[in-house]
């Protein structure tokens, strides 16, 4: 696949496992600030799911944690980045998106 097909990929996989948020940082010194956060999380059933998570990492830079669960909830890997990268990331994605469309670009009014 070439970048340009990985990147509609993304977007599809965004529309259904995504999450836009704005981030409220408090520093130590008080100030606030506001910033742009995206993530995606896939339970961790098999190597499938973690593929998807890295690709977007690949794609997109950012981090993935692995969320350990209790009892008998299934372990979640979460991809997710945030600030100026986001912002690049829902750029490029933002074309491709259906579903969460809407909520791409109220956050690039934000920013």
């Amino acid at each position: 696949m070439d970048r340009k097909e990985k990147i509609i990929w993304a977007a599809g996989f965004f529309d259904g496992e995504g999450t836009i948020t704005i981030k409220r940082v408090t520093r130590q010194n008080g100030k606030r600030y506001h910033l742009p956060y995206i993530s995606c999380s896939q339970s961790n059933k098999d190597k499938a799911a973690k593929k998807s998570i890295q690709t977007l990492k690949e794609l997109f830079g950012g981090s993935i944690y692995l969320y350990r669960q209790t009892g008998n909830r299934i372990d979640t890997y979460q991809w997710s980045v945030a600030s100026d990268a986001a912002t690049v990331c829902l750029k490029e994605i933002t074309p491709y998106l259906i579903v969460k469309k809407k909520q791409a670009l109220l956050l690039d009014k934000f920013i």
